[in-house]
């Protein structure tokens, strides 16, 4: 995780523990090693930057992509981001069919609808720009319950909606393992088109 930063405080979240700073020189490191990777490999790149806090908020992780992807083998470019920050400005001049996007959704950080609508807004501008989308939510015992509702609303506008099992503690229990057999059959349904995932993340592999 090149940063930690970022402007949501979700319970969950694995980098709770450990706090939500911006380790600029560790930030850099990354940065460095990167440019080493990209002069270094010749054949066509696929690079997916896994979660780190959040990076739309980082300036500098703006002109990293402009850079990156200007490099010809570059062929495409993911990064996960909880669209809280406007992303016409961020994919301007850039060719957005090389970016992805895993969209986190994240409803227990927005105030009102409004929040939410901005969030289905931003999805909806990238798929209309041509990027690669899918909008992901974790599968938290309070969230559960809402997963058939957000999965309809982002399939009826053409965007794959997809989440994650919840692995942590959450008000005093161990996750997975503390998901009664029905709830966990719930989540096998709603991954029913991803099996690997489930199995993966529920212990049940």
């Amino acid at each position: 995780c090149p940063s930690k930063i970022c402007n949501y405080r979700c319970p969950y979240c694995f980098h709770q523990p450990a706090g939500f700073n911006h380790n600029q020189e560790e930030f850099l490191q990354w940065q460095r090693l990167l440019d080493v990777i990209l002069v270094k490999v010749k054949r066509p790149l696929y690079l997916v930057i896994g979660p780190c806090g959040e990076p739309l908020i980082l300036p500098e992780w703006w002109s990293i992509v402009r850079h990156i992807l200007k490099i010809s083998n570059v062929k495409t470019l993911c990064f996960v981001s909880n669209l809280s920050r406007r992303i016409a400005n961020f994919i301007d001049g850039i060719d957005t069919s090389k970016i992805g996007v895993k969209a986190s959704l994240h409803p227990t950080q927005y105030k009102d609808d409004k929040d939410l609508n901005f969030f289905i807004d931003q999805a909806v501008y990238l798929k209309d720009a041509g990027a690669h989308i899918v909008v992901n939510c974790v599968l938290t015992p309070y969230q559960l319950k809402d997963f058939p509702k957000y999965r309809n609303v982002f399939n009826d506008l053409g965007i794959h909606f997809t989440a994650n099992v919840f692995r942590g503690i959450y008000d005093g229990k161990v996750y997975p393992e503390s998901y009664p057999e029905e709830e966990l059959v719930l989540m096998q349904s709603f991954l029913s088109s991803e099996p690997f995932i489930f199995e993966y993340q529920s212990h049940r592999k």
